[in-house]
């Protein structure tokens, strides 16, 4: 994987497309930030579950996928797979410190111009409290 410039400004999160029920496409945006513990292979299995692997980064040592981004959707969809024994795979999934910046600027403030960094980085949780 080439090396992604995580200090680069953009203009809100990362989107990943998705196909509406009407057989049209639309774009999810990935809020939450997580990890995968997956094998390198599962790679493209984890893509056709909705996980955004662009900005990951993958740790042999530990088996795990890093830096994941999700929807709300497809964490909540996750979370239910697994609970039914479906998804084979333990991850968490969090808000991202640029969904947190998101949510302070409020419904009808202009999103934000953050580093990409921000969308890859945990919310500690301190700061939720």
């Amino acid at each position: 994987m080439s090396a992604v410039d995580l200090d680069r400004l953009v203009s809100g999160p990362p989107c990943s497309p998705v196909r509406t029920a009407k057989g049209g496409s639309d774009y999810e945006p990935q809020l939450l930030v997580g990890w995968l513990a997956a094998p390198a292979s599962a790679r493209s299995q984890l893509e056709a579950y909705g996980v955004y692997m662009n900005l990951t980064d993958y740790d042999p040592r530990t088996g795990c996928w890093n830096r994941c981004l999700f929807s709300e959707a497809v964490a909540d969809m996750l979370s239910e797979l697994s609970a039914e024994g479906q998804f084979p795979y333990a991850f968490e999934a969090v808000p991202s410190t640029g969904y947190l910046a998101l949510l302070e600027t409020g419904p009808d403030s202009e999103t934000p111009a953050l580093p990409l960094r921000s969308w890859v980085m945990f919310v500690l949780v301190d700061v939720l409290v």
